[in-house]
């Protein structure tokens, strides 16, 4: 309970957040619907019995992905807290939801993958400069090298600490 109030407080306080909040584009609601990924995983592992909690993530998961592509890169993410007593005895449940999730996110997948000449002109901007861009520009836009160098220190420190 204390690391989530502890993430809902500093979540705002990011400036790609800050940032995404100021356009108007899907960002909050693709967070709000990450958010309720995770919440439904939680749930359906509480009570792998009720089916219709797997259901609410397959739909929670597909609905994200919908909102914004890219969102179904957060599955594997979420799956990593899944722990191995809960993966033994529920992977079918985790498989089923997941699958049926990936199928209600093909036709748009068809359809974007239709629409990638749009970018094609955009030359390869290569490892280096894509990892700069992850570590400082993806979430803490605009505070430069030595901001993200700490923040990426201290996250790593609160992780081995919790």
């Amino acid at each position: 309970m204390t690391v989530g109030v502890l993430a809902g407080i500093i979540y705002p306080l990011i400036p790609a957040v800050v940032w995404a909040a100021g356009e108007a584009r899907s960002f909050a609601l693709s967070a709000l619907l990450a958010a309720l990924v995770l919440l439904t995983l939680v749930r359906a592992l509480d009570r792998p019995t009720d089916r219709w909690r797997w259901a609410l993530l397959a739909l929670a998961i597909t609905a994200a992905s919908w909102t914004f592509l890219f969102s179904i890169l957060m599955v594997p993410g979420a799956l990593i807290f899944v722990t191995r007593e809960q993966w033994r005895r529920r992977w079918p449940a985790i498989t089923a939801a997941t699958v049926a999730a990936l199928a209600g996110t093909v036709p748009l997948a068809l359809f974007a993958a239709g629409q990638r000449r749009q970018v094609s002109w955009i030359p390869d901007a290569g490892w280096g400069s894509t990892l700069e861009t992850i570590l400082t520009e993806q979430y803490l836009r605009g505070t430069g090298q030595s901001f993200a160098l700490l923040f990426w220190g201290l996250l790593a420190i609160g992780v081995v600490i919790a």
